[in-house]
């Protein structure tokens, strides 16, 4: 795809690997050779635009509608991802006028919180500032932009998955309060069933404590000299050698390869094996990540938010796959926004200030 001198606010939303976040950077180095002013740039690194210790907003009104205002003052280390990126997005939006230009800046939020940014970029649309958003699951309003390239990429429902009968139970005790943000002793804890033939889904607010959760059941259950498979939702900070393919040469333990196959293949993750880590979108990152969390959790999988990045095909296919290796028999716990992964669920837990509520079977 090639870049247009002086596009209008355009929305990209096409498949993943297709080069939006070229297109991003070029339309940005060509506004600042013509002299554009001011510009705002918000790269999908997940920490760029954090710019001190602590929070500070220089428009706490910017803040307020994005629903950050209370991280004021607050150690950003402290914050979750979702936290954090409203942190980034109301630092970027603090400057008006002129051209913004956000690489996937729905990453981590929930659809409150999308829904206030939509707002936002709409009256910054109406009032003359350029947009250009690289969105590909389209979460964004189409009213922001004059130009929206791409598809939606409905593909029609998941295909169901039974899962096996006879289900193994592994039981696990996680402290209370299981929040990482905790500082002192443990009041208590609670035991958690982990079924063989799960998938579940773990919903809860940006800041609710699904990451919390996820790195406390991931600790128990290695204390318990149990295998875990755990993907990150920070991929871009778990991918450690030059390549894909050294990265899975280099797993110390390998459960699923048999398995993993017709994974690599629907999701067309083979096809960038050899290509430098540092040139990788997100979403690869994310479905390497799930890739080799399959490949270690002989006892478990824990996934969080592993549809960063993915077109709505990959996202449900993705779905599909899940369900498929719980079919087969693997526990998976997935903490996600995503709908596509929260409906292939066999049950769902929900997370609310750092609260557990483990809802019922589906």
């Amino acid at each position: 795809m090639t870049v247009q001198r002086h596009l209008p606010s355009t929305r990209w939303s096409t498949a993943m690997g297709t080069g939006k976040s070229s297109i991003l950077r070029r339309a940005v180095a060509e506004a600042i050779e013509a002299g554009e002013r001011p510009i705002t740039w918000l790269p999908n690194v997940s920490d760029v635009g954090l710019r001190t210790e602590r929070v500070q907003f220089p428009d706490m009104d910017v803040a307020t509608r994005l629903g950050a205002e209370v991280f004021s003052g607050k150690l950003i280390r402290n914050l979750s991802s979702g936290e954090r990126q409203r942190v980034r997005l109301a630092l970027a939006l603090s400057t008006q006028g002129g051209l913004v230009a956000f690489d996937e800046p729905c990453r981590h939020l929930d659809p409150e919180h999308v829904e206030a940014l939509s707002r936002l970029l709409l009256d910054r649309a109406g009032s003359g500032t350029r947009v250009l958003v690289s969105d590909l699951r389209r979460q964004l309003s189409p009213e922001i932009f004059e130009e929206d390239i791409g598809e939606n990429g409905d593909d029609g429902p998941v295909r169901p998955v039974s899962s096996p009968e006879g289900r193994d139970s592994l039981g696990v005790d996680i402290p209370i309060p299981f929040s990482r943000a905790y500082q002192g002793k443990p009041r208590g804890t609670m035991r958690l069933e982990l079924e063989k033939g799960s998938l579940i889904g773990l919903r809860g607010r940006n800041g609710s404590g699904k990451t919390s959760l996820l790195e406390a059941l991931a600790r128990a259950l290695r204390q318990a000299g149990k295998s875990v498979g755990y993907s990150r939702q920070e991929p871009e900070h778990q991918v450690f050698a030059c390549t894909p393919k050294a990265e899975l040469n280099a797993l110390s333990h390998r459960y699923l390869s048999k398995n993993i196959d017709d994974f690599a293949n629907r999701l067309d993750i083979e096809s960038w094996l050899d290509t430098p880590t540092v040139r990788l979108p997100l979403g690869v990152l994310s479905l390497l990540g799930t890739w080799i969390a399959l490949e270690m959790g002989r006892d478990c999988v824990l996934l969080d938010e592993p549809s960063q990045g993915l077109d709505l095909r990959r996202a449900r296919i993705l779905a599909e796959e899940l369900a498929a290796f719980a079919g087969q028999g693997a526990r998976i716990v997935v903490a996600s926004h995503d709908p596509e992964l929260i409906r292939v669920a066999t049950r769902t837990w929900s997370v609310r200030e750092g609260i557990l509520e483990v809802d019922g079977e589906r």
